[in-house]
C-alpha cells in the first residue's frame, strides 16, 4: 500500500562509518546541552543577583523595593524588558545565517542574562525554597 520499507532498519552498514558519525553526534550534543545548560546558569545567577540588588530588608523583615526594583518591577522598564528581550529573539533568528559562531553565542548568552533580568521578578512572588525545588526537580527530569 504504501513505499515505507519496514526493513530499513536492518539495512547493515559499515561499522566504523556509523561509529564515527554516532561519535561525532554524540559530541555535538554534548556541546550543545553544555551551552543550554550555562545559558540556563546564568539565567538563573542573573536573576538572583537583579533580585538581590531590587531589594532589601526593613525593620520588620518584610521586602522593600530599592530604586533599582522600583524602576525594573514598575512601569515602563517592564516593557522595555519584555520587547528588548523579543526583539533580540528576532535579530538572532533573522542573522543567524550570517553570524560567525562566536558572536552567536554571544548573543545567546545576552539574551539569557536578559532572559534573567525579566525574570527576576518570580522572587518576589515566591520563597527562594520553593525555586529551588522547582528547579532541581526541571533539571531531574531533563
Amino acid at each position: 500500500m504504501s513505499d515505507f520499507d519496514r526493513n530499513y532498519a536492518t539495512v547493515t552498514r559499515v561499522g566504523a562509518d556509523r561509529a564515527a558519525i554516532d561519535a561525532g553526534l554524540r559530541a555535538h550534543m554534548i556541546r550543545i546541552y553544555n551551552y543550554m545548560a550555562a545559558a540556563v546558569a546564568l539565567t538563573g545567577v542573573v536573576s538572583w543577583l537583579t533580585f538581590d540588588a531590587a531589594t532589601t530588608t526593613n525593620a520588620a523583615g518584610k521586602l522593600v523595593l530599592t530604586s533599582l526594583g522600583q524602576t525594573l518591577y514598575s512601569g515602563p522598564a517592564t516593557i522595555v524588558l519584555f520587547l528588548g528581550t523579543l526583539g533580540l529573539v528576532f535579530a538572532i533568528s533573522w542573522m543567524i545565517n550570517r553570524l560567525s559562531v562566536g558572536t552567536a553565542l554571544l548573543m545567546f548568552m545576552a539574551y539569557s542574562a536578559l532572559l534573567g533580568v525579566m525574570l527576576s521578578s518570580v522572587f518576589l512572588v515566591y520563597t527562594g525554597t520553593s525555586i529551588t525545588r522547582v528547579f532541581f526537580i526541571s533539571a531531574a527530569s531533563f
